[in-house]
């Protein structure tokens, strides 16, 4: 409460805000990290927002939980007499998992955006970030892995996956990097693989005065890829481990699904790489069991014989297999092994194929959710209902960004559907389940999926089927915020011509004023194109206790104001 009574006196003493009145309706900032985790943090933010509200912006749009990336910190906490998890990553999608003290500071956080007349705009249900996936990880997008090999042994059915060819010292030699050179393929290994399967790459990795540019995907980097059945080059996985310039023997691993292919080369690369060396040693390509198992509909769990293809009853031959029990990359790895029953019909010795549906990932930490999922949507209308009642939301931004991985559970394969109409199906459900709570919000979501010059296409990362012809399903009315500066006039342009307002996602983290000068130049010179355009966002993706970099707040608010 003091930090908004401190944030309140402040902007008694501010003069009023420029009015904007031939300027931008919307000019907003944004906030990638304010996750409230202590007053601290509280604190910052409120001295941002006023800093802000002295430069005219109108909008704090940001993101309040971390998706499912970093390690999980879970306790108990009794709601309504119902003990269940709170977790210090789930956002305001799911007020009732988070922590008290956390949602206070949301609270108080609005309480001086409030008096600082500046909207309060959380960014939710982000599909492609399965943020849905902290309230419940069985919503997850997961793809199958059928006919694993299993074998019954002294009263459990344990993996007895095939080993895999390859070359176990092809990475023995140390790779010198290379100089002024951006991502380097290093060295290849090559090895079959069966389609349809999961497999596991573990190695161990040492630095040495390894120079690498201050990027996110900085350090070292392993890639698969292989030709996919319609004769395409795909990339199965890439993981980048993040490095220090020189450190000792570090091991490293990453799972894969190796989709149609039946041949894979893993590439070892030093990413934005300006110097130095790196060394790999003691490479295990094998098989990976059956670890985590999604249980819901549309996702069926099968143990067969081998040799005579009798599917045995769970709870009768094998004790119950429990469901995924949450979505987290960094959790340990955990083999399925089956628990064989008294008067089981599964004899010692038998040979096994276990069917099960298990969580997609990219980059090693990127899982999405299933759109197909009725229980998608009764979480929803949960979330819709319990944002309106704590926070009164007059603008609602959905964050729908990079859908880098499809759903092939049966819902999803059943539906003949392409992933353009199913993701243009969800908008326009999520759409109507919030004007049900407050008919008057206005509706704002990340444009990517849907703009056909940017993310909306075939071939997208682990997305079997193609996301062209999305925005023909989105309703006019929600407001697009596209966001890649190279294609900013043409962006524009198609949204305009559907009738969608646009506001222009401007910044990401510049170095110089010049360089965000001439992004504000870029940006206006595509908003100026149409009547539709209403605003623009400073974009922040810099990670940090203050919620993002707000070196250029002011001035970019004043460039924009300059040139409207």
């Amino acid at each position: 409460m003091r930090n908004a009574a401190t944030c309140l006196a402040l902007l008694l003493g501010l003069s009023a805000a420029s009015s904007f009145a031939e300027g931008p309706r919307d000019l907003w900032f944004f906030a990638e990290s304010p996750y409230m985790d202590d007053a601290a943090q509280l604190g910052i933010m409120t001295n941002v927002v006023a800093r802000a509200a002295r430069s005219g912006y109108t909008g704090l749009a940001f993101i309040s939980g971390r998706d499912n990336f970093g390690n999980w910190s879970e306790v108990a906490c009794r709601n309504n007499g119902t003990e269940e998890f709170v977790s210090r990553h789930v956002g305001l999608d799911a007020l009732w998992r988070m922590e008290p003290g956390r949602l206070a500071r949301f609270k108080a956080l609005k309480r001086c955006c409030d008096a600082a007349r500046i909207d309060f705009i959380p960014l939710v249900w982000s599909v492609g970030y399965d943020s849905p996936g902290l309230d419940d990880p069985n919503r997850v997008a997961c793809w199958p892995s059928p006919d694993v090999p299993y074998v019954a042994k002294g009263g459990r059915a344990v993996f007895a996956g095939e080993p895999v060819a390859y070359d176990a010292h092809a990475l023995d030699n140390p790779c010198a990097g290379p100089t002024n050179r951006v991502g380097r393929w290093v060295t290849t290994v090559s090895f079959a693989v069966k389609p349809m399967r999961r497999y596991r790459v573990s190695a161990e990795v040492r630095t040495d005065n390894l120079l690498c540019a201050p990027r996110i995907n900085q350090g070292v980097g392993f890639h698969a890829g292989g030709t996919a059945e319609d004769g395409s080059y795909r990339t199965y996985v890439c993981r980048y481990v993040r490095m220090e310039p020189t450190q000792d023997w570090t091991p490293v691993d990453l799972d894969f699904h190796s989709e149609s292919a039946t041949n894979i080369s893993l590439q070892v690369i030093a990413a934005w790489n300006e110097g130095g060396r790196f060394e790999v040693r003691n490479l295990v390509v094998e098989e990976a069991p059956v670890e985590y198992v999604v249980r819901r509909a549309g996702t069926p769990f099968v143990v067969r014989d081998a040799e005579t293809g009798a599917t045995y009853a769970e709870g009768r031959d094998y004790a119950a297999v429990p469901c995924l029990d949450r979505i987290s990359f960094c959790r340990p790895k955990h083999p399925l092994e089956l628990r064989l029953l008294p008067g089981s019909a599964i004899r010692e010795g038998a040979k096994l194929k276990v069917s099960a549906y298990e969580p997609r990932v990219t980059f090693g930490v990127q899982y999405s959710s299933c759109l197909s999922n009725p229980e998608l949507y009764a979480y929803l209308r949960r979330s819709a209902e319990a944002l309106e009642r704590e926070f009164g939301l007059r603008k609602w931004f959905l964050s729908l960004d990079e859908f880098r991985v499809g759903c092939r559970c049966e819902l999803c394969e059943r539906n003949g559907k392409s992933y353009a109409e199913m993701y243009a199906e969800a908008v326009t459900k999520m759409r109507a389940i919030i004007k049900a709570v407050r008919p008057d919000a206005e509706i704002f979501m990340w444009s990517d999926m849907v703009d056909p010059d940017h993310n909306g296409k075939k071939n997208y990362y682990h997305c079997r089927k193609t996301f062209e012809g999305a925005l023909a399903g989105i309703p006019a009315d929600i407001v697009m915020v596209p966001w890649w500066g190279k294609k900013a006039e043409q962006s524009v342009k198609t949204f305009s011509a559907r009738g969608h307002e646009v506001i222009g996602g401007g910044y990401y983290d510049l170095k110089t004023l010049d360089k965000v000068k001439e992004n504000v130049d870029t940006w206006l010179r595509a908003l100026k194109q149409t009547p539709k355009s209403r605003g623009i966002l400073y974009t922040t993706w810099t990670n940090g206790r203050d919620g993002g970099n707000y070196t250029f707040l002011e001035d970019f608010a004043r460039l924009v104001r300059e040139n409207w």
